[in-house]
């Protein structure tokens, strides 16, 4: 019963010694963090997009959209007046005051304004 206990004995040492012994095993390094970063688009009430890019973004059409808590806000085009006329039917055209003003209306329904400019010749509107 001796031997046999001996050669049992052997054969356990034998075992771990080859398989690496009763050393803790250290754990593998983790993954290096992957780091990406998104893109948000929102459409503006003009037709026009903003957009940011971010780790977090957030976005609503007609409103903006938001990067890491930075906001980029879609541009406001004040509506003008239908009764204004377009700014084009305006333009160039003689005025009688120079340096008044008038509203007029810019393509995509934009407010302008058109300002009477006095030139050598005849004063004219000149609109934006």
């Amino acid at each position: 019963m001796r031997l046999s206990s001996a050669v049992l004995s052997a054969l356990v040492v034998s075992c771990l010694w080859a398989c690496g012994g009763t050393d803790a095993v250290e754990p593998e390094p983790p993954e290096a963090e992957v780091s990406a970063s998104v893109i948000c688009v929102a459409t503006c009430a003009n037709g026009n997009s903003v957009f940011c890019e971010g780790q977090t973004c957030t976005g609503n059409d007609g409103v903006g959209v938001w990067c890491d808590g930075v906001p980029t806000t879609c541009v406001i085009t004040p509506s003008c007046i239908p009764s204004a006329g377009a700014c084009s039917s305006h333009a160039g055209k003689p005025c009688a005051s120079p340096g008044s003003t008038k509203s007029c209306c810019l393509p995509q329904n934009g407010a302008g304004t058109c300002t009477c400019i006095a030139s050598s010749a005849q004063a004219r509107w000149v609109c934006r």
